[in-house]
């Protein structure tokens, strides 16, 4: 024990101690505040694009049954409700109520927690994969869009 009052007697004393430990809580405090709104966009984003995903199905089920095929329309409406409901779940729920859901999910299962992770993994990467090859592509305006039907086969004489 008397070592350590050495030791902290002879530390330097720096003056200035106080105020970088604050101006550290200050930076970490808005980096987890822009981090939630980045959340909460997100979150938002996925909800919104789930309900016109969800719409879409539910508009496939009822084709489905005008066409009698009933029971891939029972399948259809089922997914379409489901991800509604996931949809309604991301509107009302805040990131840190998803959180814990999330870490809970992990601690109960962690196989299907990894593979998981594996999967929205991958899909994100082919989703910023095929945004980068439509950025890529040239974009053609209405006067370099040729008609094609006025082309004549080439014939060899």
């Amino acid at each position: 024990m008397e070592n350590n009052q050495n030791i902290e007697s002879t530390a330097p004393d720096f003056p200035n101690r106080d105020k970088v430990r604050s101006d550290a809580v200050e930076v970490m405090d808005k980096a987890k505040t822009a981090g939630r709104e980045q959340l909460e966009s997100g979150k938002q984003t996925t909800a919104s694009q789930a309900e016109k995903i969800a719409d879409v199905i539910e508009h496939a089920s009822l084709r489905l049954k005008e066409n009698n095929l009933q029971t891939l329309a029972d399948y259809a409406s089922e997914i379409g409700t489901t991800i509604k409901n996931f949809s309604e779940g991301l509107h009302k729920r805040s990131v840190d109520d998803l959180v814990v859901d999330i870490r809970e999910i992990a601690r109960r299962n962690p196989t299907a927690f990894l593979l998981g992770s594996i999967v929205i993994g991958v899909g994100i990467s082919r989703f910023f994969k095929a945004s980068a090859e439509r950025r890529r592509e040239p974009n053609l305006k209405d006067s370099e869009i040729v008609d094609k039907s006025s082309y004549q086969p080439y014939v060899s004489e």
